[in-house]
């Protein structure tokens, strides 16, 4: 997990790595490997369960975070432990 974390937060470091082991391996093709760059990575150790709910280490920073946690937040007690998709 930190390893993909760490290759979509810094998708040019990820492209140097696949190409050094495209060259120890052998396996030119590894470079042709794409990462997308438009996205927001959010990553969050839940196993110290410091959040009661899983959406709430998201939505301070995600882009809609704000409407995401409204429309969540407005379902009251029918609300589930994870925002919906």
């Amino acid at each position: 997990m930190a390893a993909l974390f760490h290759a979509m937060k810094d998708p040019a470091a990820a492209a140097a790595w696949l190409g050094d082991w495209a060259t120890k391996m052998n396996r030119p093709e590894l470079t042709t490997l794409k990462s997308r760059s438009d996205v927001e990575v959010i990553a969050e150790s839940l196993h110290q369960q410091r959040f009661s709910f899983s959406g709430n280490s998201c939505s301070p920073r995600h882009p809609k975070g704000d409407y995401i946690k409204g429309k969540w937040d407005s379902m009251g007690a029918g609300k589930n432990e994870r925002p919906r998709y």
